[in-house]
This record gives structure tokens, sequence and C-alpha cells, in this order.
């Protein structure tokens, strides 16, 4: 019982990392789909690339 538990919650966690990436990833003008399943396999370093990347959306000088 207590391993269908902790199953369970690593499955929310890879859910809500895999969402979590694909709005920053959208948010910075990169492919949502792509960062969130890579997200959902691998949260940490996808969210720190995320982080470390430059958006790719231009500044439109007002």
């Amino acid at each position: 019982m207590s391993t269908l538990i902790i199953a369970l919650i690593a499955f929310a966690v890879a859910v809500i990392s895999g969402v979590l990436c694909a709005r920053i990833a959208g948010m910075k003008g990169r492919h949502p789909t792509f960062y969130g399943v890579l997200g959902f396999f691998l949260p940490l370093i996808t969210l720190l690339a995320l982080v470390i990347l430059p958006s790719k959306r231009r500044v439109v000088p007002a």
C-alpha cells in the first residue's frame, strides 16, 4: 500500500513539473510540448535549463 502512495506522489510531481515547464517554455517563446515532456521525465534539469536559457521573444522598443 505504501509503495502505491509513493508512486502516485511521484507521478503527481512529474505531471506538475511537466505542466510548469511547459508554461515557462511558452512564456519564453520556446516549444511548450517539448519542454513539457522533458520536464515530466527530467524535472530539475529541465527547469534549470529553462531558467538559464534566454527568451526567444523579441522586446519591441516603445
